[in-house]
């Protein structure tokens, strides 16, 4: 069978390294399924899933889960596991053990690492077990209450803004 591709784009599968399918906790917002269906519909093959669930993904039973869970999903689902306990900043997960059950980054997605020294030492680790860290760059001492970028537009209309 011959297929007339004129005018079309042909490419591999997509990968989408920061996908919020809710599962555990959330099942009324996102399941593994149903996520991994949109995500088929759109040409992805691969999703990774972030950490903040409820409860979050930060131990290696949790890594379990996701992939017993999403082994007869339509596209690979790949847990990222969070970079601290609860995602609260200060200690961090078993990210080796972690690893080994599937985790394929880190991250405390959404909310910031405020102690340096914990992010040093989770960066420390991730570079030993060869794997990323997938950082949300904010210092909440600087945004403070802000609502919007600081800038001209901020001070005009009289909001607080976030450098």
């Amino acid at each position: 069978m011959v297929y007339d591709c004129k005018d079309l784009v042909i490419t591999h599968g997509f990968c989408d390294l920061h996908t919020h399918f809710r599962e555990p906790g959330r099942e009324d917002k996102e399941t593994l399924q149903t996520g991994s269906m949109a995500a088929m519909a759109g040409g992805f093959t691969r999703v990774c899933v972030m950490p903040n669930t409820d409860p979050p993904l930060d131990t290696p039973e949790a890594m379990n889960f996701i992939q017993e869970r999403s082994s007869s999903c339509p596209v690979h689902i790949h847990p990222i596991g969070a970079v601290s306990k609860g995602q609260k900043g200060k200690d961090l997960t078993e990210m080796g053990l972690m690893k080994e059950m599937g985790a394929v980054a880190f991250s405390d997605d959404g909310l910031p690492i405020q102690d340096g020294s914990v992010m040093r030492r989770a960066l420390e680790y991730a570079n030993m077990l060869n794997v990323p860290i997938i950082n949300h760059a904010e210092d909440e001492y600087l945004r403070a209450d802000g609502v919007m970028n600081e800038g001209i537009v901020s001070t005009r209309l009289g909001l607080p803004g976030n450098p």
